[in-house]
């Protein structure tokens, strides 16, 4: 006997929708009814489908790999005309260009004792004058900002009124007495 196979779904799609709530197994009745004939038919236009998404992946990929192999192989660089040093207008644009003789290191140490350039101290980004400068423009403390902040929020909780909710023991307790007399 030929099947359907049927995705099921949770939910309201799928085998959950009304009718099947309704109506327990009324697809499977139906599709018992149906000749084999149509069964192998529908079973065959459903594959069919599939099918087609697949030989239609299966052409653009033929398309796609004869393109990669032959049009973008031509853009890649040649090593025919590869540069093998940088030249010294992009050293100059990225910073790195020396000028001097190879043995002698930047800003005139030539790399004997005493004649070495301490690169650490290129590592601070401002000059002390620039570091003044900056900081007579500085906008806002960040924590002068948060204090302020938290000031503001105390100040907030502190005028709010919260609900009290006053327990009653004496009352209870008087009444207690009350009973023992």
């Amino acid at each position: 006997m030929l099947k359907v196979s049927r995705s099921s779904l949770g939910g309201a799609g799928g085998s959950s929708s009304m009718a099947e709530q309704l109506f327990p197994g009324y697809k499977d009745k139906i599709w018992a009814m149906i000749p084999d004939e149509y069964k192998l038919m529908k079973i065959r236009y459903d594959n069919n489908i599939f099918e087609n998404g697949v030989n239609k992946h299966k052409t653009f990929q033929k398309r796609f790999i004869a393109y990669k192999d032959n049009i973008e192989q031509r853009f890649i660089p040649s090593q025919k005309y590869r540069k093998p040093s940088v030249d010294w207008r992009r050293q100059e644009a990225r910073g790195t260009l020396h000028i001097g003789r190879w043995y002698e290191g930047p800003n005139g140490s030539d790399y004997r004792p005493g004649k070495t350039f301490d690169r650490l101290r290129q590592l601070v980004p401002f000059t002390e004058e620039e570091w003044s400068q900056r900081q007579q423009h500085r906008t806002w403390d960040g924590v002068k900002f948060v204090m302020i902040s938290w000031a503001v929020w105390m100040g907030w909780k502190m005028t709010q009124t919260y609900p009290i909710v006053w327990c009653e023991e004496e009352e209870e307790q008087l009444v207690v007495a009350d009973d023992a007399e």
